[in-house]
């Protein structure tokens, strides 16, 4: 050691090394507290908790999952946090994208949440969603587009509210159930189907992008799963598997006509409606204080 330190460019190359180890911690505390605070957000959908929830079914394998930590991508997105919940927030002229899991063959369900202004428009494998005013004063609109031509009202109205000062309609969890074998997908507010058999366009790209308004949009978290994480549903086909075998005395074959499944679709969400609905929280951005 005696004989190290007797040289003059050594001992100043490690001054040089300590000081760097000193001046570099900050930015590496901050670089781990930047990354604590992408904790991948799940929504407390019921078959991602740890525990089995009544009538939920088994808790989903961790290989069948993939939550988004919400990390930027490279000039499409800017993180941010409001009180503990992160999100990301993406600018008009430019759109935010993520792979989506498994092959254009198979089904996937997919539950996100997001604020949007008006002419926000989200498109997943083929399923296309959009946000306009809505006629009810200071709301919005969730909009589904059948196919690649007509536009249909999901009859679902959000607030607007100002978010860093921007307008955007703040959407609850949404969870839709692609199914391109049958060129069709559904979608879920919270646990309740408000939608089934929406004709979906050919898309070939395996993507869900977000494709901000005048006003930009935030998403707040995105999860994509092979199975259903709302209930129990072996045969994939968004009907709850107790729905189906106190009605059909069975849970559908997997192959089942599409005719059949349509019709129980139908039913059980009229049904469903009539019902008390899980609703999903979780910690969402607030708006600006009033």
């Amino acid at each position: 050691m005696d004989k190290l330190m007797k040289s003059p460019l050594l001992y100043i190359q490690i001054i040089k090394a300590c000081l760097w180890g000193l001046l570099t911690a900050p930015v590496l505390l901050s670089a781990q507290s930047e990354d604590a605070a992408r904790t991948p957000v799940s929504f407390g959908l019921p078959r991602l908790v740890a525990t089995n929830q009544r009538g939920a079914g088994e808790p989903l394998p961790a290989n069948k999952v993939t939550i988004d930590r919400l990390i930027p991508d490279v000039g499409a997105a800017r993180s941010g946090e409001r009180l503990g919940a992160p999100f990301l927030s993406v600018e008009a002229g430019v759109s935010l994208s993520r792979p989506l899991r498994g092959t254009a063959k198979d089904v996937l369900f997919v539950s996100f949440s997001a604020y949007g202004s008006s002419g926000t428009i989200i498109t997943i494998g083929g399923a296309t969603l959009g946000i306009i005013a809505s006629d009810i004063d200071g709301r919005a609109q969730l909009m589904a587009l059948k196919g690649s031509e007509e536009w249909e009202s999901l009859r679902l109205h959000v607030p607007y509210e100002k978010y860093e000062g921007k307008t955007l309609a703040s959407l609850p969890v949404l969870t839709l159930r692609l199914d391109p074998k049958a060129g069709v997908f559904d979608v879920y507010v919270g646990t309740r189907m408000i939608a089934s058999d929406i004709p979906l366009a050919k898309d070939d790209s395996r993507q869900f992008v977000i494709t901000p308004g005048s006003e930009g949009a935030w998403l707040n978290g995105l999860v994509q799963s092979d199975e259903n994480p709302l209930h129990e549903d072996v045969n994939r086909n968004g009907i709850d598997d107790a729905y189906e075998r106190e009605t059909k005395g069975r849970v559908l074959e997997s192959d089942a006509p599409a005719l059949e499944r349509r019709e129980l679709a139908a039913k059980w969400r009229e049904d469903h409606g009539k019902r008390r609905s899980v609703a999903l929280f979780f910690n969402s951005p607030r708006p600006d204080a009033r």
